[in-house]
């Protein structure tokens, strides 16, 4: 039954995104601040999952 695991992905994302959301409110003066913040967030993404 791999939902089970599906869904704990998708709430690991979420978790993801919820900390980097308020990573980036807390320092918003970082290099990224002002660029397209969702794009941001996937390169960050993409570079932890594995090849």
């Amino acid at each position: 039954m791999p939902f089970s695991s599906t869904s704990y992905f998708l709430q690991s994302i979420t978790d993801y995104y919820r900390k980097a959301y308020y990573r980036q409110i807390s320092t918003l003066s970082s290099p990224f601040y002002g660029k397209n913040q969702y794009l941001v967030s996937m390169e960050e993404i993409m570079r932890m999952l594995p090849e």
